[in-house]
């Protein structure tokens, strides 16, 4: 009786497990800029933003003639599906002829694996001349905005007087502009006499 309940515990345990692992499957598309054709399915990604872990399920690099045309910019992204609009970047279709790897960057909030930005990028660190294989994920948390310190006292030392010392400004640094004002008038002035 006891080891039943043990390996209950365990499945109930294993499941509860898989249902809190909760990934996402995310479609990216790739759609050139002034092309009246719906966009094409460029890569699945697979995401768990709780463990910030994505891999590429799939992985379809744009054809020569969805690389053809007259402009040089594409849409890199995908679509939310709460408010149905288009997230992501422009890239030049240069990216995908270049013969380097790219990295996918998706900018997700992990608390509630809300995706707010797609990127693609050049990678640094990949196997050059093979853009065939899958490009590289990194999921990018936001980062939180660091806010100015007010009203913040300004240091001094125990006698009282500033720790930084402001160097003393000479005659000229304070009334340089009366005398660029003295040079003004004399050329402007009219030196006619009566």
């Amino acid at each position: 009786m006891a080891s039943h309940t043990y390996i209950i515990s365990a499945v109930l345990l294993t499941l509860l497990t898989f249902a809190f692992a909760s990934s996402q499957s995310l479609d990216v598309y790739y759609w050139p800029l002034n092309s009246s054709a719906q966009p094409d399915r460029l890569l699945t990604v697979t995401l768990n933003a709780a463990a910030s872990d994505a891999t590429i399920t799939s992985y379809a690099p744009p054809t020569q003639e969805a690389l053809s045309g007259a402009n040089e910019l594409a849409r890199i992204g995908t679509f939310d599906p709460v408010s149905n609009e288009w997230i992501g970047t422009l890239v030049r279709r240069s990216i995908f002829e270049s013969g380097q790897s790219l990295d996918l960057q998706l900018h997700v909030d992990p608390s509630s694996s809300h995706v707010y930005g797609v990127s693609l990028r050049t990678s640094l660190s990949s196997k050059a001349g093979d853009n065939k294989a899958f490009p590289g994920v990194k999921i990018i948390p936001p980062s939180p905005y660091l806010a100015p310190v007010l009203s913040q006292p300004a240091p001094i030392v125990r006698d009282g007087t500033p720790a930084v010392q402001v160097p003393e400004k000479t005659f000229i640094q304070k009334y340089w502009w009366i005398f660029a004002g003295m040079a003004l008038m004399s050329l402007l002035g009219n030196g006619e006499q009566r």
